[in-house]
Order: structure tokens, then sequence, then C-alpha cells
């Protein structure tokens, strides 16, 4: 397949870090897999437990003293990938973790230091800052696959004034998923126009360990964006649990091959 983007959401503990960077290291075994591969951690999203290499890993905190800095880094090191690139130095992979924890960043940043003294200037803001990097991100230019996480949003249902019928708060009549990727603003319902894929993650307790499960079609309240769902009149799994992304990656670019005789016979009966 060639280099897509791939948003991958759930809550915390959902094994999206787990997936993300099983494309730089092997978790079995520790070892390096992709020796330019590139784990991006935002504010808090981190996590020492998966052992990938240090100089695979690039953070951005907010320094109190320059609170923006933080932010216009982000931007910064993204414009630097996208030049290289463009000279033919391209990352293995790259691990954007994660867009929920960016846009809390830029709220906690603004609050301490706004750029301009409206109601709106946050918004502008936030907007201005989304708007770039996932613009940045873009697995055609930056010649990889992209892999980047979000939290998970519940649809809002809004008040309604008992006095006079109306509805404030609400989401728009066209989300139609009780749960999506958790973002504010703008953002809110755009996300998943960035990626090719949006796969929901949740976890459970089994007799057998902890089940990481990841959904890669719509059958149930979720949302999900899946390119190939024409093609899942094969015989391919609804959801995989407790995977590594190359193994994603395999079903995929298994469900992207036409339908063979043998998959037609099983699918008919």
């Amino acid at each position: 397949m060639t280099p897509q983007r791939y948003n991958l959401y759930g809550q915390g503990g959902s094994g999206k870090s787990y997936i993300g960077t099983s494309a730089i290291v092997d978790h079995a075994t520790d070892e390096l897999l992709a020796p330019k591969g590139l784990w991006i951690q935002i504010g808090q999203e981190r996590n020492p437990n998966l052992h990938v290499p240090e100089a695979n890993i690039k953070r951005f905190n907010v320094d109190v003293l320059q609170p923006h800095a933080c932010i216009t880094g982000v931007i910064e090191f993204l414009k630097g990938l996208q030049v290289a690139a463009a000279k033919g130095q391209v990352a293995d992979v790259i691990f954007f973790d994660g867009y929920t924890e960016l846009d809390i960043l830029i709220g906690y940043v603004h609050d301490m230091q706004p750029l301009e003294n409206d109601k709106w200037s946050e918004w502008r803001y936030r907007k201005t800052i989304m708007t770039a990097v996932t613009q940045i991100l873009d697995s055609a230019v930056l010649g990889c696959d992209i892999i980047t996480t979000a939290r998970v949003a519940q649809l809002k249902k809004g008040v309604t004034d008992r006095r006079t019928g109306e509805t404030t708060g609400a989401d728009p009549d066209f989300v139609n998923s009780r749960y999506f990727p958790q973002m504010d603003g703008w953002m809110r319902y755009n996300l998943p126009s960035y990626h090719d894929w949006c796969f929901y993650l949740e976890s459970e307790d089994s007799i057998n360990g902890a089940i990481h499960r990841m959904h890669l079609v719509q059958d149930g309240d979720f949302f999900i964006k899946n390119g190939l769902s024409h093609r899942w009149k094969k015989p391919l799994p609804h959801h995989l649990d407790n995977v590594s992304f190359d193994q994603v990656k395999q079903v995929l670019d298994h469900a992207s091959k036409p339908i063979q005789e043998k998959e037609k016979e099983g699918v008919s009966k």
C-alpha cells in the first residue's frame, strides 16, 4: 500500500500508543523495526514502558516562561520534516501522539498568554494551528505512513429549555455516531477528513488478560472511516485484538485487492 494516514482514537489505555509505536519497535523483542521512525509526543502523551529508543522520540512540552514556544515548535519541526522529505530524507514512519493533547495544549497556552483581547481569539488560534498541522502531516508529501491518535468524545444531546422547547449545546444532526475523536472547536467535526483511516479502540478484561480491540468497520455506536468498506464482502475481520501496526496493514492490504474466486465461494455460503 502507498503511504497513508491512520487515526486511532479511544479512551486512555485502549492501546493507541502501543499500536503506533509497534511500527517503530517490536514490542515482544524490543527490536528496532524502523531506524528512522519517529514518535512525536505532545504534552503529557508518553509511555516509557513501550521501550522506544530516545533517538526516535521528539517531545514537545510547555515552558511556562515561553508558553507559545511549544506550539510554534511543533509547527517548525513538522515543516522541517517536509523540507527533509523534499530532499529525499524520508522518515520510515511518523507517529503523532496526539491530536487531542495538542488541542488541550493550545487552550492551556492561550489562557496563559492570550494573543488577542476578544472572545474569538482562542478559536482562531486553535484553527490556525490545527490547519497547519493537518496540512503538513500529509503522507503523500512526507513519503511515509502517518499514524495519529485522539481520545474519544461522546455525542452532545444538548439542553432543552422546558418553556421554549429550544435545545442548545447539541451536536449537529449530521453527527450520527455516539462516539468519535475528541476535539474542540472547528476540528470537532473535521479531524477524520484529514485521514485515510479512522479506527476506534477499546479495552476489556478477559481470563487470558487484557484485550485491546481495534474496530475496522462501522458495527456499533462509534465512528469509523474505512475507505475499503466496500471490500468487506470478503471474509475479513470486523475487529482485531492485540495487534501490531504491521498486522493491521496486512488486513487492509488484503482488503485492497480484488476478491478471489475461492473468497467468493466463502462469501456465498
